[in-house]
């Protein structure tokens, strides 16, 4: 693999998500074996690992990286909203072991959001989709995946969409709740957060890349992320994760000049991101508004 180019490896422990519940899993000596051999070859680890019982595979097998949190709970473990001993336990040992956590909260949201009867309007979309794609999503051959979804969770058929809209928030309350806890706790307890989207994760127009990110540092400062420490998360951490610290993630001579020029710090607030000035991507300069879906050329 890396002498194909690879960076790092990227491993799977789910038994299955919205109906499906027996897809195969890895034994954990395989894994481990994985881990010895990628390290061997200067590789991390980063597992797909969303659950108690995959987040407690993952750190027992010694991967660096655990994507995409920890919102789903086992029954022992979901008594309550507060994060429980049980939990605990798995986001203490992560800590302990100085492993990676990539939360990716936004992508629950992108599921959710797909019957939200007021996203397609939002006009931030303007800016990340043509117009006519998001007229495409607004038709009933646009809106299959919506369907899908709704057959999946059971929902009836004769449901007006606000009624789809309440059903599907009731349904996903919980697990978007854990998911806010369990990241909370790392922030708290300075956790190595490391910053992802997970787009794209399925055929959602609700996670569009670009804003996605965008709508990531905002669920990071709710669960009490600071600006500075998404700013690192975005920028170093990643980089230094991943091994490529030498070329890039801070500014410096010799770097690769990929940057974004602000208006604000963004270590002292997250609508920096906002206003940005120039792109510079392998050191050309483009004005942002060159980028944007709407741009008139």
């Amino acid at each position: 693999m890396k002498a194909d180019g690879a960076i790092c490896v990227k491993t799977f422990f789910e038994h299955g998500f919205g109906g499906v519940s027996n897809l195969p899993v890895p034994k954990l000596g395989t894994i481990r074996e994985v881990v010895k051999a990628a390290h061997a070859a200067g590789m991390p680890v980063l597992m797909h690992a969303n659950s108690d019982e995959a987040q407690r595979f993952a750190l027992d097998a010694g991967v660096d990286v655990l994507a995409h949190g920890l919102w789903n709970w086992s029954q022992e473990h979901s008594t309550t909203g507060e994060v429980t001993p049980g939990i605990k336990k798995i986001l203490d040992d992560g800590v302990a072991q100085n492993v990676g956590w990539q939360p990716t909260m936004q992508v629950l949201y992108g599921i959710r959001d797909v019957f939200s009867t007021s996203f397609l309007a939002d006009p931030r979309l303007s800016r990340v989709l043509p117009s006519s794609l998001i007229d495409w999503y607004r038709s009933s051959e646009g809106q299959w995946f919506r369907v899908m979804l709704a057959q999946d969770m059971k929902l009836p058929p004769d449901a007006t969409p606000s009624q789809f809209e309440r059903a599907v928030n009731e349904n996903f309350a919980q697990v978007i709740d854990h998911g806010k806890r369990a990241t909370a706790y790392i922030v708290a307890q300075h956790g190595r957060i490391l910053f992802g989207t997970d787009t794209p994760s399925a055929p959602t127009y609700a996670n569009p890349p670009g804003l996605n990110g965008w709508l990531e540092m905002h669920r990071l400062i709710e669960v009490g992320g600071t600006p500075a420490q998404i700013f690192k998360s975005a920028t170093l951490t990643n980089a230094q994760t991943l091994k490529l610290d030498r070329d890039i993630g801070t500014v410096e001579v010799g770097k690769r000049a990929n940057l974004l020029l602000l208006r604000q710090d963004p270590t002292q607030t997250i609508d920096a991101y906002a206003g940005i000035a120039k792109v510079i991507l392998n050191g050309r300069v483009l004005d942002p508004s060159q980028l944007a879906a709407d741009a008139t050329h």
